[in-house]
């Protein structure tokens, strides 16, 4: 039986404790890819859909507000821009 010094037993020891034991770089992994038939996604594209409908009521609803506060109609303002604000996306 062979008989291990001290250094050696320490060279041992040290180099067992800093190889690492899984693989410094992490294998690749695939990027998740949006599958056309997914009915998650068709929900998400009508969520989106519909919150760009809601944008651009509410623009246009300050728009007229705008109209209405440049013609001195304060009244007509004050609700135009009460209910763009009140369209939420």
């Amino acid at each position: 039986m062979k008989r291990f010094t001290a250094a050696t037993l320490l060279a041992l020891v040290v180099t067992s404790c800093a190889s690492p034991k899984r693989p410094a770089t992490a294998p690749p992994v695939a990027a998740p890819t949006a599958v056309p038939d997914n009915p998650i996604s068709e929900i998400a594209q009508r969520e989106i859909l519909r919150r760009q409908e809601r944008i651009r009521q509410m623009d246009a609803t300050a728009l007229e507000a705008n109209r209405a506060l440049s013609e001195n109609d304060l009244e007509g303002a004050v609700s135009g821009f009460r209910q763009a604000s009140e369209v939420t996306p």
